[in-house]
This record gives C-alpha cells, sequence and structure tokens, in this order.
C-alpha cells in the first residue's frame, strides 16, 4: 500500500516540478476535541480575522514571515506553505498538536528536510527523510513500520515521494495542492523562536530534537480519537 502511494506521489512531484524545490505540509489532527480553522490560525499566531475565504493574488507572499493555505479533510487540517518552513519548527508543532496530533514534512532548495510527529505538545520523533536511521524525540521508533520506506529511497527524487507516503500512512491524508476554497492565513510575525527547544541535543545531518534520546521510562498507549486510523501516541507514564 505505502509502495502504491510513493508511485502516486512521485507522479505528483513529476507533474508539479516546483514543489520539489521548497514547501511544507502539516497535517493536524484533533483528538480531544475538534478543531477549527479560526483556532488553528490563532495557534499559528494569527487572529480568526486574518483568515482570507479569497486571497488577493496581487499580493507578495514573499513580505511574509508565514504564509498558510489551510484545507480541510473531515476533522484534519492540512497546511501548506509554499516555500515556507514554519509547520517544521519545534515552537510551532508544540502549539498545532495541543489536543491533536501532527504530521509536518519539510524540504528547502539546500536539500534540508524534516520530517516530524507530534502529539499533545511533545516531538514524538523527528529526522531528516534522507537519513531515517537518525531520529530523535520522546518516543523515536514509533514510526519504524512506516518509516522502512524511506531506507530504500535515498535518491533524489525518491525520498520526497516516499516521505509524502509516510504521512499518508500514519494521518489517512493525501498530500495535494490547496483546496480552491482554502482560506490563506499571512503573518508578519510568527511564533517567536525558543532556543530551549532543541537546547542539548543535535543530529548529525542537522536535524535537532525537542526531547532527546530513546524513551526508557515505561510509557501508556493512549488511543486516538476521531481520526482513529494511524498509530498510538506514546507519552510519558511517569507524569
Amino acid at each position: 500500500m505505502i509502495d502504491e502511494m510513493q508511485r502516486r506521489y512521485a507522479d505528483f512531484l513529476h507533474r508539479n516540478p516546483y514543489l520539489t524545490q521548497a514547501t511544507c505540509w502539516t497535517v493536524v489532527q484533533p483528538i480531544a476535541s475538534p478543531l477549527t480553522v479560526e483556532a488553528i490560525a490563532e495557534r499559528l499566531g494569527g487572529r480568526a480575522e486574518d483568515l482570507e475565504p479569497e486571497p488577493d493574488d496581487d499580493v507578495d507572499e514573499a513580505d511574509y514571515e508565514g504564509a498558510f493555505y489551510i484545507s480541510h479533510d473531515d476533522a484534519s487540517f492540512i497546511l501548506h506553505e509554499d516555500n515556507g518552513y514554519q509547520g517544521s519548527r519545534p515552537e510551532v508543532l508544540r502549539r498545532l498538536s495541543d489536543g491533536a496530533r501532527v504530521m509536518s514534512l519539510f524540504w528547502n532548495i539546500n536539500w534540508t528536510a524534516r520530517l516530524t510527529y507530534a502529539a499533545y505538545g511533545t516531538i514524538v520523533t523527528a529526522l531528516d527523510p534522507k537519513f531515517p536511521g537518525e531520529r530523535r524525540g520522546k518516543t523515536p521508533h514509533v514510526l519504524d513500520a512506516e518509516l522502512a520506506v524511506l531506507e530504500a529511497a535515498a535518491e533524489p527524487g525518491q525520498w520526497q515521494a516516499a516521505a509524502m507516503a509516510v504521512v499518508e500512512a500514519v494521518t489517512g491524508v493525501r498530500l495535494d495542492l490547496p483546496d480552491a476554497s482554502a482560506p490563506r492565513l499571512l503573518l508578519e510575525e510568527t511564533i517567536p523562536d525558543d532556543p530551549r527547544a532543541w537546547a542539548g541535543h543535535t543530529f548529525e545531518h542537522g536535524i535537532q530534537p525537542q526531547d532527546g534520546g530513546a524513551y526508557a521510562n515505561g510509557r501508556k498507549t493512549l488511543s486516538q480519537g476521531s481520526p482513529t486510523e494511524g498509530p498510538a501516541v506514546l507519552l510519558d507514564a511517569g507524569n
């Protein structure tokens, strides 16, 4: 199944080659209670009134720190940033994953890339999809089965499609261009940097975890709310 997804995404990227340069998708799936597009805007550092139902094409998005198109699929929200990266930042992921689970996939023209799974305000696992064996987070190996597809996809043109397939396999949400009806959120200022977010933890290839190291102090498994597909959320049993 995931191999079929990878082939579909390879064709999608072939048809939209500009996306291979720099893009970011972030899928937000509520667990504790439903979310609204207005709530997503606020978690990103904006306001409900900042949402543009009919974006003005004459506005240069490069003049803003953050530019998001927010689509939805049932209870899930899909944030797309063209040449953006805000959805990959731990400060942003912590807010988006409050009472929710989040998958974020980012890459840029410099070949920097990050795939992150967060839940309940915690980075569960984070990695550079070109180096899938190097993972950090609260439970770095929670997605071992889904991430196996990346092991054989290290070549350019392969790992991007494979990483997109991982996001769909985990969330059940297909990554695509924003819906025509997706409102746009433009932010002159985004969530401030938190120097404590990655303090003391580094990856060899530049990805830095929030919670560092394998999880070794026991764990509890929380079943998902709606949507129900995907891996269980693993959190500290000692809290």
